[in-house]
Parts: C-alpha cells; sequence; structure tokens
C-alpha cells in the first residue's frame, strides 16, 4: 500500500500519510497479500471509522451489550475478559491492529464478554450496519474482512466441541446448535 517511492508508504502503513488511517486499517485486516484493497475500499473504511480515546481501566463494552459497533485497536491494549465460576478469566489481550465486535455484529448476537483498555488506549470503531453495507456493495472489502477472519482465528478450526453446521438431510430450525460427530 503506498507509493513505491519511498518514505510515503512507510507513512501511510503506519497511519500518518495522506491516506494513513486507511492504509493502517487495511494493513491490520489482512496482513499478507491475499486480498489486496483497492484507494476506494481504503478511502472508505478510512472515512467510516471515527476514533475514541480510552483510559486505562474504562470498557469499551460490557457483556450482554448489544453488538452495535466494531472495533480495531489502534493504540495501547485491551483485554477481552469473561466471569467463569465467579473469577475473571482473561480471554485475549488484544494490542494494535487487532480486530474485536465483528464477529457477534454479524452474527446479530450481543457482546460475549467485556472489553476493557489495559492502559490508555485508542480504540477506531465504526457502525455494524456500515460494515454490513461495506460488505454486501464492495467485493474486495468483503473478501479482505473475511480473509482478516480466516487469518486471526486458525485455532477455532480445530478446537474439540465447536459449533459446526447441521448436514443437509437435518432438519434445523435455524435457532438451535447440531453438533456432527
Amino acid at each position: 500500500m503506498g507509493s513505491a517511492t519511498g518514505g510515503a508508504a512507510t507513512d501511510d502503513v503506519a497511519g500518518r500519510g495522506p491516506h494513513g488511517v486507511g492504509n493502517w486499517i487495511a494493513c491490520c485486516l489482512s496482513r499478507g497479500r491475499a486480498a489486496p484493497l483497492n484507494r476506494r475500499d481504503i478511502d472508505d473504511l478510512a472515512t467510516e471509522m471515527g476514533e475514541r480515546k480510552i483510559a486505562g481501566g474504562t470498557f469499551v463494552f460490557r457483556e450482554g451489550d448489544r453488538a452495535a459497533r466494531v472495533h480495531v485497536v489502534r493504540t495501547g491494549s485491551v483485554d477481552l475478559s469473561k466471569v467463569v465460576g465467579g473469577r475473571r478469566e482473561t480471554l485475549q489481550r488484544l494490542r494494535p491492529g487487532d480486530v474485536f465486535g465483528d464477529v457477534p455484529a454479524l452474527l446479530g448476537r450481543s457482546e460475549p464478554f467485556d472489553a476493557r483498555a489495559v492502559e490508555d488506549s485508542t480504540v477506531l470503531s465504526f457502525e455494524a450496519a456500515t460494515l454490513f453495507a461495506l460488505l454486501e456493495t464492495r467485493p474486495g472489502v468483503a473478501r479482505r474482512w473475511f480473509v482478516s477472519m480466516a487469518e486471526a482465528r486458525p485455532l477455532t478450526v480445530a478446537r474439540p466441541g465447536r459449533r459446526r453446521l447441521p448436514r443437509c438431510s437435518e432438519p434445523w430450525d435455524g435457532r438451535s446448535s447440531v453438533t456432527v460427530s
């Protein structure tokens, strides 16, 4: 991303050039070359993202909240945690470039855990409805988003006991999960 003329490309990807935030987001969504974005896609992502400064210890969202926004850690770190058996368990520590909140939004579910800034952090975010519109109308953004999801979650494929799709011959009401062995 950016130009091949020297420093501009580095500045853009780092988020300081003329297309900085967009290029930084595009780079974070897929760190490989599997799904490149065009300039219009990058500009649209940058235009839609809002920036929020969050003090350490402050919640970005709480478990059970409506999943209305998709977030990207820009600076600092954010812990995803849940109370399990009366104890708070940290599920994952997110760092700059990590995306969160997209899966529950795509599935139309509430947030499954708390997201809390570990230190003073900057989080970029946009409305889930905006993500849906971009995914429906912009094939490059859709491909990049799904490649990013696949790259970020490689272990979920092999996890025992994960939810699986029902066989086509099995009745399914669209609400209950079916585990196929």
